[in-house]
């Protein structure tokens, strides 16, 4: 196994661990950015019910109030025609403090009595059903925060799953790849293919004396 080709082996290993964990990366933010405009989505929901919600209560107290103002309006009303009926039947001389003009007079009271509290509690049945209806918004709200809320949760889960699972593949990629580097290194006996073409030889003899003599030679081999 050549250097060369085992460094183009290396190479590859090291860049299919980063190409998972870069898929990896890609997918987790997918799953941020999904669960993100989920969220937004939500609480946009919640705003609305809140919104919703406080023209409910609105509506609730509109009806209280033109129940009052309608119960007064027909109070003053009746007490213009009780005074008409008085005047009318006192001026045919007709004794009103006991018989039957006393009874029509008690019975248009009774009346009018009945007629204000019929107002009053269809001002009440508004506002309550204006109350209902703002409660309900206000827990569709709720909920819709709450949705929300759990969406961004499951999208990080969902995404520190997908890096977790890029980083083991990455792990896992580059041990195989290192292995099987390894494996073919020493199946050839730890040595590369790659020698010089010559290796220098230094050859020589060296001769005693009062003095050092002798020759060198180089050659090669």
């Amino acid at each position: 196994m050549s250097a060369i080709s085992m460094f183009t082996g290396v190479a590859g290993t090291v860049m299919q661990a980063q190409g998972a964990r870069q898929q990896a990366e890609s997918q987790a933010r997918m799953y941020e950015n999904q669960a993100e405009a989920q969220a937004r989505a939500y609480e946009y929901q919640a705003k609305m019910h809140d919104q919703n919600a406080r023209l409910n209560e609105a509506q609730g107290r509109d009806a209280v109030d033109r129940g009052g103002e309608s119960e007064r309006s027909f109070r003053l009303q009746a007490r213009r025609y009780l005074a008409g009926q008085k005047a009318a039947m006192g001026a045919s001389g007709i004794d009103l403090s006991s018989g039957s003009p006393l009874q029509v007079l008690t019975a248009t009271s009774e009346g009018v009595e009945e007629d204000a509290a019929t107002i009053r509690y269809n001002a009440q049945m508004e506002r309550w059903s204006a109350l209902v209806g703002a409660a309900e918004s206000r827990s569709h709200g709720t909920l819709s925060r709450y949705s929300a809320d759990t969406t961004r949760k499951s999208g990080a889960a969902a995404a520190a799953h997908a890096r977790a699972a890029g980083k083991l593949e990455s792990t896992m990629t580059l041990l195989g790849g290192m292995g099987q580097v390894a494996g073919k290194w020493y199946s050839m006996g730890g040595k590369s293919s790659w020698s010089p073409a010559s290796k220098p030889r230094v050859t020589g003899s060296w001769g005693g004396g009062t003095g050092a003599s002798g020759s060198t030679k180089l050659g090669w081999k």
